[in-house]
């Protein structure tokens, strides 16, 4: 399927199905932590999961979140996380390999 443009995004739906990893929430991190490499020429990569919906534009996203305070990362927690922040997320990865 073609990328779905709107303005200057461009939507890309990553099959983590596909990737050979038999957990799904495991592959489901690899776009969300290494979307840098995934998309190197991608000024801004901002990941979603299948029942997320955006509150705001992704360019109200990136100014709030990223421009306004000057920052070259910004994660919002899952609701239901145990987890507190990257690291204590890399850390469960590498517990459940």
């Amino acid at each position: 399927a073609a990328p779905l443009v709107r303005g200057l995004w461009r939507v890309v739906v990553l099959d983590v199905c596909r990737w050979g990893f038999g957990d799904l929430r495991r592959a489901s991190r690899v776009g969300k932590m290494l979307g840098h490499r995934l998309f190197p020429s991608a000024r801004y990569v901002i990941a979603i999961d299948a029942r997320e919906q955006l509150q705001a534009t992704p360019a109200r996203l990136v100014h709030d979140l990223l421009i306004a305070p000057r920052k070259d990362f910004a994660a919002v927690q899952h609701p239901t996380s145990a987890t507190r922040s990257v690291y204590d997320e890399g850390a469960t990865v590498l517990q459940k390999k």
